[in-house]
């Protein structure tokens, strides 16, 4: 399972491979705080960072739970996040759990490469 890490112009884009589950979480967790905790990405400069939710068609307690990991771990530097989606079932699991106030969701029916 490989997600991407990138920088790009002062952005910093997570884009997830798949549902995030209980299933699959502990391995993301691993590769995306190996990648969060790096000396190179803590030196890093970025005013945005988007989570890329749009290969997402679902997540459970256990996703949001690293979801919320992963934010508080990103707001330590002042950013704006946002969440780009093309399910309307995540962006209602984000909605209904309050995760708009801390992150803008984007609504994208933009084709994601393989």
């Amino acid at each position: 399972m490989s997600l991407l890490l990138g920088l790009h112009s002062n952005r910093v884009k997570l884009a997830f491979p798949g549902d995030i589950l209980s299933t699959n979480v502990e391995t993301l967790r691993e590769g995306i705080f190996a990648e969060l905790d790096s000396v190179a990405f803590k030196s890093t400069v970025f005013q945005d960072f988007d989570f890329d939710f749009r290969k997402v068609q679902m997540i459970d307690s256990a996703g949001l739970n690293l979801v919320i990991a992963i934010l508080r771990q990103v707001k330590k530097k002042p950013t704006r996040v946002t969440a780009l989606v093309s399910s309307a079932h995540v962006s209602r699991i984000l909605l209904f759990t309050r995760l708009d106030r801390q992150m803008e969701i984007v609504m994208s029916n933009e084709p994601v490469a393989a």
